[in-house]
């Protein structure tokens, strides 16, 4: 229960929750505010999709070249957090919206193998097993509820809010990361195992 640690659960959290939330409806926002038709928003969705799975393999050759993966962390989701914001404004026109998306998609891959060195990192010797399973948690929390809250903003409101709700919670999950590397890592401590 490092503060590092923490950081990374609530990172995990709220970075599925972003990416959960753009996965369930942007389908819905591209026929809602722009008149796509459901055919072409989904080719939106795929593009975003098919972009964030090549953004992985780019992020797993730059995460072998670089011991920086906190920055590589913080351009690649505040890059996303921002061309989704921008796509929250509704400024933007039907393909711009659909470009930001794909380039929101591609940075979220980026920082997948990044991400998930730093846990091994942080994570204290002999405790990788249980801080992954204690961070895969927040994954799970996150895109778990995401969708529902998603569908209860566009209940309520403009539907351009699922780009909104993306957008904060890809900046908190910077946060949370950042706010919670800044004082010293927690010491490695070796657990002895009983013979």
């Amino acid at each position: 229960m490092s503060r590092r640690v923490i950081g990374h659960f609530i990172y995990f959290m709220t970075s599925s929750a972003a990416t959960g939330a753009l996965g369930a409806f942007t389908v819905v926002v591209m026929i809602a505010h722009y008149g796509a038709s459901e055919e072409v928003a989904g080719a939106v969705l795929t593009a975003y999709l098919g972009a964030a799975a090549f953004g992985v393999i780019f992020g797993g050759i730059l995460a072998d070249r670089t011991q920086r993966h906190d920055l590589v962390l913080v351009i690649t989701m505040g890059g996303a957090a921002a061309v989704t914001a921008a796509a929250a404004t509704g400024m933007l026109g039907f393909w711009l919206c659909a470009l930001a998306l794909t380039l929101a998609g591609f940075a979220k891959g980026v920082v997948m193998p990044s991400r998930d060195l730093m846990v091994r990192q942080d994570a204290p010797a002999g405790l990788l097993g249980a801080v992954v399973a204690f961070t895969t948690i927040g994954f799970t929390v996150g895109n778990g509820s995401a969708p529902a809250i998603a569908g209860w903003m566009v209940d309520r409101g403009d539907p351009l809010y699922v780009f909104w709700l993306a957008a904060a919670l890809a900046f908190v999950s910077i946060a949370s990361v950042v706010v919670a590397r800044r004082g010293p890592q927690a010491p490695k401590i070796k657990l002895e195992t009983g013979s």
